[in-house]
């Protein structure tokens, strides 16, 4: 079988190193032991680390392109100008859009026109049809992007022949040929500080729309109507940032921490509408994972299955109904769009097992007429996971054009493979993680081979294996409340500063496993040690209840956590992997 197999990792880190930090910083041992693992050895950044204040944010100027972007903006408000602001379908582009937006009608635009393309019809990014016909609606007009428009070279050139001027402001993986707009916004062009260079499109959004917000202040600081706005903002910010799974260190981390307290303390009439549909508990404090599970899936599903602007009209709601019926649409779209994910993750993964090859590629690269073309981004992203291999799942459409997305594994960089190969496809963009590709259905078979070939020679791990890096091993005396709270403030977690995995060893299967949840798909396992007994929580693993058995000794990898309910405060563990114990 294909399926990839759990190997156990343990980090190491210089113990002289990890005395100091506990010294010099007053931290736990293991916290320190975290950090220092994870490379934030230095003080500055342990002190960005620890302390994330909104004050070491960096300022706009520090991402290439925005004061000029900024200036352009501010003298197109003041003369009246029609301003276009066209972004992506996903959660980067939305909330980038409504932030952007919402900060330029509160400057004075009274001629704002969002636009957002159709995910089916029109595709990712800018398209020259969607250009002559914002350029012949609102003739002179400024336009600019959000979260696309770096790699657009064609028709950013169509925009300005049509006499539009171009803003671009992005984040996604830039080529050598670069679009000749007007301004270029990005944080990784030549000048950028190395702090933002981690920036979703959102961030970049928000870096711009604070210094638009400067340019109407006195020159230095936003009026204080305009830096509440941008405070509340930052919840947006913090959304797009988890859900484009960009690194949650530096400036992001800043970013994060700061917007999941405006989305817990200031949220709108929409998030708030979002949030109750979505069943997010008003007296549990949102987090990352709260982001990722929850709200961000329902937001993406209105750009996967409908039209993007459903989103941008729920964050921008102006009335508690309309707010409420916006997000019962989503609500309602994310239950179809799980279903047909469903459905097509069973059929990828049949087509995938079904090649003989399938042990030894190192690429899972499936198609079918048949799969949503919103979805297979989202399956895609399930495979990747299920067979630890870099995956594109391809939606042919009836010209004989596939339409695919691609998903990468952690330390693989999608962009660079999909370089090596790219006299196969007819388009392909977006960063490391994750991608967007198109090429003729009859290429298929030719380019599932030569990325397969390319992935083989760039990975570094072994083929088959998933490494599972663990933190640090600890003693079943050790974890206590005061621990886990300790751990609690490394939050938020994520890519580049994921949950600490520990693990015990020689814990006791005590008692039976319990099947839990509607379907029975989770399991409830009692580890005992000594005296103490640790609940630990088996998600979608009930398919190997048989091979746990009550009385044996096992090691055990996890994250922990702490339930609140009823007053009491319990510890459980989130069980990350589990062997037969060997001491």
């Amino acid at each position: 079988m294909a399926y990839a197999q759990i190997v156990w990792k343990f980090r190491q880190a210089d113990p002289k190193v990890i005395d100091r930090l506990t010294r010099n910083f007053k931290i736990d041992p293991v916290v320190a032991q975290i950090l220092a693992q994870r490379g934030i050895d230095d003080p500055l950044r342990i002190e960005r680390f620890l302390y994330p204040d909104l004050k070491r944010l960096t300022e706009p100027e520090a991402v290439p392109g925005v004061i000029a972007a900024a200036q352009l903006i501010h003298d197109a408000i003041k003369s009246d100008r029609t301003i276009v602001i066209y972004s992506d379908y996903d959660v980067d582009g939305v909330c980038g859009l409504t932030i952007l937006a919402e900060c330029l009608r509160m400057a004075g635009a009274q001629r704002l026109v969002p636009y957002i393309p159709d995910r089916i019809e029109e595709g990712y990014g800018l398209n020259i049809d969607a250009i002559r016909t914002l350029a012949g609606s609102y003739p002179g007009a400024l336009l600019v992007t959000i979260d696309c428009g770096i790699t657009a070279v064609e028709p950013v050139a169509e925009a300005r022949r049509l006499g539009l001027d171009v803003i671009v402001t992005d984040h996604h993986t830039f080529i050598e040929t670069m679009p000749e707009a007007n301004v270029l916004v990005h944080p990784k062009l030549p000048g950028g500080d190395p702090a933002v260079a981690n920036l979703c499109g959102t961030g970049v959004a928000f870096k711009l729309a604070w210094q638009v917000a400067k340019q109407f202040g006195d020159g230095k600081k936003a009026s204080p109507a305009l830096r509440d706005f941008l405070v509340r903002g930052l919840g947006l910010v913090a959304l797009a940032t988890v859900a484009d799974v960009m690194p949650l260190v530096d400036e992001n981390r800043i970013l994060v921490k700061h917007g999941l307290e405006s989305l817990n303390k200031r949220r709108t009439l929409g998030m708030d509408a979002l949030m109750q549909m979505s069943g997010v508990k008003p007296d549990r404090p949102v987090t990352s994972t709260t982001i990722g599970f929850q709200i961000a899936p329902r937001i993406n599903a209105a750009g996967r299955m409908l039209h993007a602007f459903t989103a941008y009209e729920l964050l921008t709601a102006k009335t508690p109904a309309e707010a409420e019926k916006l997000a019962y649409i989503l609500e309602e779209t994310n239950r179809t769009r799980r279903t047909i994910e469903t459905e097509i993750v069973a059929q990828a993964r049949a087509q995938f097992e079904s090649d003989p090859k399938a042990d030894t590629r190192n690429v899972v690269v499936v198609s079918d007429p048949g799969w949503h073309l919103g979805v297979v981004g989202i399956a895609a992203s399930r495979l990747a996971e299920l067979f630890h291999r870099p995956t594109i799942i391809l939606s042919i459409d009836q010209n004989g054009l596939a339409h695919g997305s691609a998903r990468s594994i952690a330390g693989f960089n999608l962009i660079e493979a999909l370089t090596e190969c790219a006299s196969h496809l007819k388009t392909f963009g977006g960063h490391s993680a994750a991608a967007g590709l198109k090429l003729l259905e009859g290429s298929i078979p030719e380019f599932r081979e030569a990325f397969d070939r390319v992935v083989g020679e760039l990975r570094t791990d072994t083929l088959g294996e998933r490494e599972l890096w663990i933190d640090a091993e600890i003693m079943m005396s050790r974890l206590d409340v005061g621990f886990v709270k300790t751990i609690n403030d490394l939050e938020p977690h994520g890519n580049g500063n994921p949950k600490p995995i520990f693990a015990i060893a020689g814990v006791e299967l005590f008692g039976d496993p319990i099947l839990m949840g509607q379907e029975k798909k989770h399991v409830r396992l009692n580890m005992k040690h000594g005296d103490k007994i640790l609940k630990v929580l088996a998600w979608n693993q009930a398919d190997q209840v048989p091979d746990w058995k009550p009385g044996l000794k096992y090691d055990i990898a996890f994250t922990p956590s702490l339930n609140e309910w009823m007053g009491r405060v319990e510890i459980q563990a989130e069980l990350k992997a589990i062997r037969l114990s060997e001491s």
